[in-house]
């Protein structure tokens, strides 16, 4: 072989090397982006994760699991059995949980409203809501009604997971009102857009107070929440609230009576424990509450039933003879008169009374 073919044949040999290697250090470097990028998502999906509960106020791993949560009621049953001769309830094993873990997590199994491991972030956001609402005795409920209690029937829960139906949107907030009293509702479908506040399902209740010495009526607006509303948006949002009129008086002009105000927005959200953005949830209700004389409501005049004993009478169930008056209440909302046609107890709604709530806004 001549020295030229030698010459030639190395160089060969050195350029083909270098492709080799060149192409497993190109092959090395891809995997490891590949590797890096695969934990920068993971990283990002934990953060997500993260950032559901921390929204709330809570740490991270502050709130228990389901099974986590019935392996500590098993625990402390077991406990209190041996400690005690008498009988262990629901109640006391509660109040246990409740010292030892937080009131969320007593709330958590009192109410059936406990998340699974590796739950969804969207179902996990609403059961949130309703845990930190029962937590902080807030105005805020999620449109999902998600219970999965540890056995079916304790504390009264039974598993479901539905759109809340019109009972449960007023029960949970009304546990003091005497409870053979009635709402007059009107299933409206979903909710209508009243210049960028959503209302649906309106109700009326008999109240204790008095206006210009006639007895008062309160009127209760669900609103849907379709989207978040951050912090810096709430002065928008609170325009838009009190620029509802509903019969002649505007959303947040009785602060003490409005379900919404607490001197400011303060019923809401607590700011010393929200750390995150948004002040209002999306997919969420809230209430607005009016309180208007009796008369404002009814066309006709019925001296007998303006005492607020006999008013009460009105709104109490008795069969066929549940009404003292021969008219339906009827509600304005900027200017949109709505006839209330249904009278429920919302403590003790039959089955076939019943119907869910549809969070969805109606075109107009």
């Amino acid at each position: 072989m001549s020295k030229k073919a030698i010459i030639l044949l190395v160089i060969a040999a050195f350029v083909l090397g270098g492709i080799v290697t060149g192409s497993v250090l190109f092959l090395n470097n891809k995997n490891i982006a590949q590797d890096e990028s695969s934990k920068g998502n993971e990283t990002q999906k934990e953060e997500v994760k993260e950032t559901v509960v921390e929204q709330f106020g809570y740490e991270t791993d502050e709130i228990l699991t389901r099974d986590e949560i019935a392996d500590e009621v098993n625990r402390i049953r077991n406990e209190l059995e041996d400690e005690e001769n008498e009988e262990v309830t629901e109640d006391d094993i509660s109040e246990v949980l409740g010292d030892e873990f937080g009131r969320v997590n007593s709330l958590a199994y009192e109410s059936g409203k406990m998340m699974d491991e590796g739950v969804e972030d969207p179902e996990k956001r609403q059961i949130l809501t309703d845990l930190y609402s029962y937590d902080n005795n807030l105005n805020m409920m999620s449109v999902r009604d998600v219970v999965n209690p540890i056995q079916s029937g304790e504390h009264g829960n039974f598993e479901r997971d539905a759109n809340r139906e019109i009972n449960k949107l007023y029960s949970d907030y009304f546990e003091g009102v005497a409870s053979e009293l009635s709402q007059f509702t009107k299933d409206t479908k979903g909710f209508r857009d009243y210049d960028g506040i959503n209302i649906g399902y309106p109700a009326v209740f008999a109240s204790t107070n008095e206006i210009e010495g006639e007895p008062a009526l309160s009127i209760i607006l669900p609103i849907l929440i379709k989207e978040d509303v951050k912090q810096k948006d709430m002065d928008k949002f609170i325009d838009k609230y009190k620029s509802i009129e509903v019969n002649g008086k505007h959303l947040g002009d009785d602060i003490e009576d409005d379900f919404f105000f607490d001197e400011e927005y303060g019923y809401l959200a607590n700011e010393d424990k929200i750390k995150k953005n948004p002040y209002l949830v999306e997919n969420t209700y809230i209430l607005a509450r009016v309180d208007v004389p009796f008369s404002d409501l009814y066309e006709g005049d019925y001296p007998e039933v303006k005492e607020t004993e006999n008013l009460y009478r009105v709104f109490r169930q008795t069969g066929d003879e549940n009404m003292d008056i021969d008219e339906n209440p009827t509600i304005t909302i900027n200017g949109d008169d709505i006839e209330l046609d249904k009278l429920l107890n919302v403590f003790q709604v039959e089955q076939d009374e019943a119907f869910e709530i549809v969070p969805k806004v109606l075109e107009q």
